[in-house]
């Protein structure tokens, strides 16, 4: 590792490759005493825990071990790996991802694991993780020599702590929303915008403020290693303010018809006649309760039904780009709200 992989471009990947084969028993062995065979039968056991594309970088990898052993090292042996077949892999994608897809392949995507403990054998490993997705499909946590990383499913919220980080001395906060929603990117700045501001101004933090975070699609929040423990009162005060003023996105504007008073929505998510409703502007929002809901051909209608429709409203909407959310106040939410939130 220190002579070849040291120089590398892609070091890291190859420390921890070359780190799980030196725990395997064929690093035990001698190069002479490598055989097609035994190469066989290695190659058909990964495959049964692993993918065939992993299976061939962890055939390449040895490959090109015992090739740099053959050409430096003044091993003359042949190659094993040369005489046996690699698995063939899944096709690649013929095309891009576009902008929906991207998305929804990108927002919603966790790794919900359980860790099950496991018997310490020869390779060292003694935790299993399961995936959700991949019931009954344990995979080994396996340490390189930086450790071991588990990425957490959740999504860092940062917000209460605004008023302690400004306070440090921290003039600017970064707010990742390359891979969302233009209404995830605008009720995140705006709330980051508020509580910065409120600091700025020696005014409290404003936990209402989490209730509209609440509301965004997200994979559960947690603030890391900001602070270590949460104590139980403290936790359900965050959640009581998570709860109320929470919100989800039902429609982005396309059209004002100024004459009539009504704006043009596509619908994201169901909502109603009767909603309240929070519309999303620049120059600033306002809440109103939808009086009147029309279809394309003019009709009157009371709900609109969720993504794939388009309707006109009447909303006090002025200015040529608006997103609009509707409230949800309940503890416990009826099956329309436990439905997944879409944001496109």
């Amino acid at each position: 590792m220190r002579e070849v992989s040291a120089h590398k471009k892609e070091m890291q990947s190859e420390y921890y490759r070359l780190s799980s084969l030196l725990r395997d028993p064929i690093s035990k062995m001698k190069v002479s005493a490598l055989s097609s065979r035994l190469m066989a039968e290695r190659r058909d056991g990964r495959l049964k825990k692993v993918s065939s594309a992993t299976t061939n970088r962890d055939i390449s990898l040895i490959s090109h071990v015992i090739n740099v052993a053959r050409k430096e090292w003044g091993i003359h042996t042949d190659n094993p790996i040369a005489m046996i077949c690699r698995p063939p892999e899944s096709r690649g994608r013929n095309r891009r991802l576009v902008a929906d897809e991207e998305q929804t392949c990108t927002n919603p995507c966790r790794w919900d694991y359980k860790v099950h403990p496991a018997q310490e054998d020869a390779s060292g490993d003694i935790y299993l993780l399961e995936e959700g997705q991949r019931p009954n499909g344990q995979m080994p946590i396996e340490e390189d020599m930086h450790g071991t990383y588990i990425m957490n499913s959740k999504d860092l919220r940062a917000i209460e702590h605004v008023e302690k980080l400004t306070a440090m001395g921290i003039e600017s906060f970064k707010i990742e929303g390359r891979t969302k929603s233009p209404y995830y990117v605008a009720c995140t700045c705006q709330s980051y915008r508020a509580a910065i501001d409120d600091a700025a101004h020696g005014r409290p933090f404003n936990p209402a403020l989490l209730g509209r975070l609440e509301g965004l699609l997200n994979r559960g929040y947690t603030d890391g290693f900001y602070q270590r423990h949460h104590g139980k009162e403290y936790q359900l005060y965050l959640r009581g303010f998570s709860l109320s003023g929470r919100s989800i996105y039902v429609g982005e504007e396309l059209a004002i018809d100024a004459s009539l008073g009504r704006v043009k929505i596509d619908v994201k998510n169901r909502f109603a006649v009767g909603d309240k409703l929070e519309i999303i502007e620049p120059a600033g929002n306002q809440d109103v309760v939808l009086q009147e809901m029309r279809n394309l051909a003019g009709e009157a209608i009371r709900i609109a039904p969720g993504s794939g429709h388009v309707v006109w409203v009447t909303l006090p909407v002025s200015d040529s780009k608006a997103f609009i959310a509707r409230y949800t106040q309940s503890d416990n939410p009826s099956k329309f709200e436990q439905i997944p939130i879409v944001e496109r």
